[in-house]
């Protein structure tokens, strides 16, 4: 592997973990404004094990 190829695959992996970053910080807004599960599933196309995921880490962290 090339000192650039390494270079891409770390851009990837640091875009990826950016949008999945993003996505969860969605999905926790829209949960404390009391939106359901589902609702947030339907409206923004998230799994709904992403979710479920979030709303597991929310209960965690209080």
């Amino acid at each position: 592997m090339t000192l650039m190829m390494r270079d891409l695959e770390n851009r990837e992996l640091g875009r990826d973990e950016g949008v999945d970053k993003e996505q969860r910080d969605r999905i926790t807004i829209m949960l404390r404004k009391g939106k359901k599960t589902e609702a947030i599933a339907d409206f923004c196309d998230y799994p709904i094990q992403l979710i479920q995921e979030v709303q597991k880490s929310m209960l965690v962290a209080r």
